[in-house]
């Protein structure tokens, strides 16, 4: 503010870091993931879009569309979408090749990649609930599971004791109804049993079977 001038040129260098993948959802290694979550990726600067999609793969292969690619300050982040649940109990690897590359045409220095594996098949709701009791006796009954389940092997594993006939209908692929043909018996426990036979629609089994009861008013 003086006037006076450097006595010579004065200068600093830096360089910036390489391309790389930030944060996942899922994290690397979770697992109990829901067959129902969708794939983020977040990248430490603004990627080519059209790149990092021929760039993305999973393994075993996911049916899926991309969601939207936003770009903030401080990078990127991609979505994808699956079509229909994952398959439970299952490792998911997913893979970035070196063919992404940031808006600059820089490309990653080496493949990266995460895994994360989903949930076992469950019943995650039933009705009556477990342990209820004074049910009416022209109850029917219904159970829900986690994801969507294969219907005709789903009915082929549930049985209610006392025995009952009955017929089934299904609400949507992850609950489905029992309607016993008469009234069940009054001041009587019943147990329903859903056995290993049951699947989703990968075929993935359910890894236990499950059982609740409940007991009818008098």
């Amino acid at each position: 503010m003086n006037g006076f001038s450097l006595k010579e040129p004065d200068s600093i260098r830096f360089s910036t870091e390489g391309v790389h993948l930030d944060h996942t959802f899922p994290s690397n290694a979770d697992f109990n993931v829901s067959t129902r979550t969708s794939v983020y990726l977040s990248f430490n600067t603004w990627m080519n879009e059209n790149s990092l999609r021929d760039a993305l793969s999973f393994s075993p292969p996911i049916e899926g569309y991309f969601g939207n690619y936003y770009q903030y300050s401080w990078g990127s982040q991609l979505y994808f979408i699956p079509g229909s649940p994952l398959a439970t109990n299952t490792k998911y690897m997913v893979k970035i090749s070196q063919a992404a590359k940031d808006i600059y045409g820089t490309r990653f220095a080496e493949p990266d990649s995460f895994f994360f594996t989903t949930e076992p098949l469950r019943v995650t709701s039933t009705s009556p609930v477990n342990g209820a009791t004074w049910v009416d006796t022209t109850t029917n009954i219904w159970i829900r599971f986690n994801t969507c389940v294969d219907q005709g092997k789903t009915e082929s594993a549930f049985s209610i004791s006392p025995p009952a006939n009955g017929h089934f209908e299904w609400s949507s692929l992850e609950r489905f109804y029992f309607y016993p043909d008469a009234n069940l018996q009054a001041d009587t426990t019943y147990t329903v049993k859903v056995d290993t036979t049951a699947q989703d629609i990968h075929g993935g089994k359910l890894p236990y079977p499950y059982r609740f009861s409940f007991s009818t008013r008098k």
